[in-house]
């Protein structure tokens, strides 16, 4: 039934921006099929004079008829479309809406999946085996950007402790999975590389906006790493700095991703990038590390 790509991209677009789309969405499609099956019993109960566990099992086999009918299907989804794309139209208003209130600040959350960070940049993790060569090494000390333009934005210790986006001086132990982001060829070129002895970690593959979606839905806010778009404007006290004189990701638990210019993207800028005003940094980090970066550099006075 899901076979026409558009229908099929707007119903997981609704599935997948929030949690209480889901239960509409399953409600529809459950009181649809209710719909239809309890029509199909009233008109055979109507005109047959026949048994009712008979009509039940002709409403059940209609049923399937019409469910295998090619143009009765066409017809549906062509009608449950037009319902998807107003109700995501009206999801992308509410975001705009949201954007304006909030001086142009953006949660990756929030925005549509065909934003450019959702093909241009990934996630997944890797559980460091006993023989692996990170292990009892810091991190700053892997050259993880250097080598592969990748950063680490969680660590999952062996006890199931999250450790979001930790410090260079985090020293790796057995056992640890390590989450990275980056470009999908330079994710499956680490995962290629045989001398670091990882093991992929199962469904960990996704990228970034799904991730984003599923720790905005995490129970434990403590725990959630958000995604956020930060614009700069002539005041902001970030404007004129590099990101290393910035010093973003050394003084708080939080990374910079990308960034939007001039309606162009740079993935995983470099330390010597210069920021200027109108620049959209976007940031990954712990809530409150991104919430206090956003204060001080679009809502400060």
């Amino acid at each position: 039934m899901m076979s026409n790509n558009v229908q099929s991209a707007a119903f997981l677009n609704l599935w997948m921006a929030k949690a209480s789309n889901q239960r509409i969405l399953m409600v529809l499609v459950g009181l649809r099929m209710a719909a239809v099956f309890t029509t199909l019993l009233y008109v055979t109960n109507r005109f047959f004079d026949i048994p009712l566990y008979v009509n039940l099992l002709l409403a059940f086999i209609v049923l399937a008829l019409i469910m295998r009918s090619k143009w009765l299907l066409k017809r549906f989804w062509h009608m449950e479309s037009r319902f998807l794309i107003n109700l995501n139209e009206r999801h992308m208003e509410e975001n705009f809406r949201k954007i304006e209130a909030n001086q142009g600040v953006r949660q990756l959350s929030d925005m549509q999946k065909n934003h450019w960070l959702d093909y241009k940049l990934y996630t997944c993790a890797f559980r460091l085996r006993q023989d692996s060569p990170y292990i009892g090494k810091a991190i700053k000390d892997l050259a993880l950007r250097t080598n592969y333009n990748l950063m680490v934005i969680r660590i999952r210790t062996k006890d199931d402790v999250l450790i979001n986006v930790p410090t260079g001086n985090h020293v790796l132990k057995s056992g640890d999975s390590i989450r990275l982001a980056g470009k999908k060829s330079q994710l499956r070129a680490f995962q290629e590389d045989e001398r670091l002895s990882l093991q992929f970690v199962d469904h960990s593959f996704m990228t970034l906006h799904g991730f984003s979606i599923l720790e905005y839905n995490r129970k434990r806010k403590g725990d959630r790493i958000s995604c956020a778009g930060m614009p700069l404007n002539d005041a902001s006290p970030l404007v004129g700095k590099t990101l290393r004189e910035s010093d973003i990701g050394a003084r708080t638990k939080c990374l910079v991703i990308g960034l939007e210019r001039q309606g162009k993207q740079l993935v995983n800028p470099d330390a010597d990038t210069l920021l200027l005003s109108d620049d959209l940094v976007w940031l990954i980090g712990e809530e409150k590390a991104v919430s206090r970066h956003i204060e001080q550099n679009v809502f400060f006075t």
